[in-house]
């Protein structure tokens, strides 16, 4: 039998669990989809993750968001009666011994920044990632590897320990006494930045791999390989506040961090329009509705709300018509 090549209409909904292997999402396959050609790149659709939807005031005004994330994930638990001890630990957990933190990883999730920063203060190293193409990069790579400058990929194949790397009680003993940090974002935006990433800024030979080989041969194994991690987090960071974030995190377990190492505190380079008005105006409604059930646990974990959400696609859909 030949491999399956599913169309744009099927990849929309259902590539997500192949291109980014989330620690907290679930799969979801569907024949029902819209063909998109959105326009924007990734960095419009995402900002700058290191950017905020909001600056906070001040840290006490951070701790305050801290403790309601940390409060509506416990509550969830207690709700779904979910024991976080008994849950077992995804390969995306990562942990640094020299701050003696772990830290779930979720790709498109910004992971490329916090990988990096965690990297440095593991390594007391000032890398940075930049957003530059390969070919770019490597034209006048010594200059840029003078200042301490990479390609988004490079931090990715910096090696990490993992639960891998402890035998069964050496992990059990960082699980009990490390602290635990994650950094989620709003669903809808996460699927919106992998499809921009897998499917229109790839390379047509990486675009034809997903087709031809994830897509065909991973979407009936991936969810019972891939279920939600739900260990009991410390620390729950946004992506759209993650530089206040991470300065409330390192403060409250006196982690001293040189400032060039931290994102910086910016306003987020796009606005809601570009997710929910660009590219998702483009998906007709009922093709958007079944995403409440797949990702209602992600919504609700971690504050989220697909009614807000799908108000923002409807007003962007009504400013497209006018």
């Amino acid at each position: 039998m030949g491999f399956f090549r599913p169309t744009p209409k099927f990849l929309f909904l259902s590539f997500l669990i192949l291109s980014t292997g989330a620690a907290y999402m679930y799969m979801y396959v569907s024949n029902n989809g819209v063909e998109l050609s959105p326009k924007v790149s990734e960095e419009i659709v995402i900002g700058a993750l290191a950017g905020e939807k909001e600056n906070w005031d001040s840290l006490a005004e951070a701790e305050k968001e801290q403790s309601r994330r940390l409060a509506t994930l416990k509550a969830y638990c207690e709700k779904n009666s979910v024991d976080p001890s008994q849950t077992q630990v995804k390969s995306h957990l990562v942990f640094l011994e020299n701050i003696q933190t772990a830290y779930c990883y979720v790709p498109k999730a910004g992971c490329t920044t916090m990988k990096t920063l965690f990297y440095n203060l593991e390594h007391n190293k000032t890398e940075r990632s930049i957003s530059i193409s390969h070919a770019e990069f490597f034209k006048n790579k010594d200059s840029y590897t003078a200042r301490h400058e990479h390609t988004r990929r490079w931090i990715h194949l910096q090696r990490f320990k993992t639960l891998g790397s402890y035998s069964k009680e050496e992990a059990s003993l960082r699980l009990a006494t490390y602290r635990k940090i994650i950094v989620v974002r709003d669903p809808l935006e996460r699927l919106a930045s992998a499809w921009i990433n897998k499917f229109v800024e790839m390379p047509k030979i990486g675009r034809d791999f997903w087709w031809t080989m994830e897509l065909n041969h991973g979407l009936r194994t991936y969810r019972e390989r891939n279920r939600p991690d739900k260990i009991n987090y410390d620390f729950i960071a946004h992506t759209d506040t993650v530089a206040s974030d991470v300065r409330l995190f390192l403060k409250k377990n006196n982690i001293t961090a040189n400032e060039d190492i931290l994102p910086e505190q910016r306003p987020r380079q796009a606005n809601d329009d570009n997710v929910f008005g660009g590219i998702y105006g483009q998906v007709p409604i009922q093709d958007i509705l079944p995403l409440r059930d797949i990702f209602q646990e992600d919504f609700d974990m971690f504050g989220y709300s697909f009614e807000q959400d799908l108000a923002k696609i409807r007003e962007g859909k009504a400013k497209a018509k006018g």
